[in-house]
């Protein structure tokens, strides 16, 4: 099961790169600033950076404060999210790959207690009140640092 559990991980670990890369250098593709092979450079090295640095907090997060896990339901959670992520990949669609790694993970824990209300246990809320709120604060921000750096910058 160790096997199993670490060559399912650095396939999500490699579909979320897929992915993610791509979601937050693509914009600068777009703009031409870069070539293809320097904005993949450019968004994987500092992924790795903040792996290295966040990725303690986050990990610690989603591994203890939402299920206990067994070694099944850590496989089943990489091999879901992971699938769904390459899936949209493959489809060339970016994908909120925190989103769904997050909820896979919610989905094993509510399947695991049944018996409990969807909304109970105080990461899971916040999660759920995350997911539905940044969405609409990205676009917020993104609209009116646009109109402001529009309006009086050109």
């Amino acid at each position: 099961m160790k096997i199993t559990s670490i060559l399912a991980g650095c396939f999500v670990a490699y579909t979320i790169g897929a992915n993610n890369v791509a979601n937050s250098i693509g914009p600068v593709l777009d703009a031409r600033i870069l070539t293809f092979h320097e904005c993949l450079l450019i968004g994987a090295v500092p992924m790795g950076i903040g792996t290295l640095l966040f990725g303690n907090r986050v990990m610690s997060n989603m591994g203890f404060n939402i299920i206990h896990f067994s070694s099944y339901d850590a496989l089943i959670v990489s091999l879901a999210a992971g699938m769904i992520i390459l899936a949209a990949s493959i489809l060339g669609m970016p994908m909120p790959t925190a989103q769904v790694f997050a909820l896979s993970i919610v989905g094993v824990r509510q399947a695991k207690s049944e018996m409990l209300p969807f909304m109970s246990g105080k990461t899971t809320r916040k999660i759920i009140i995350f997911l539905a709120v940044s969405p609409i604060v990205s676009m917020v921000t993104s609209f009116s640092a646009i109109f402001i750096f529009y309006r009086f910058f050109i």
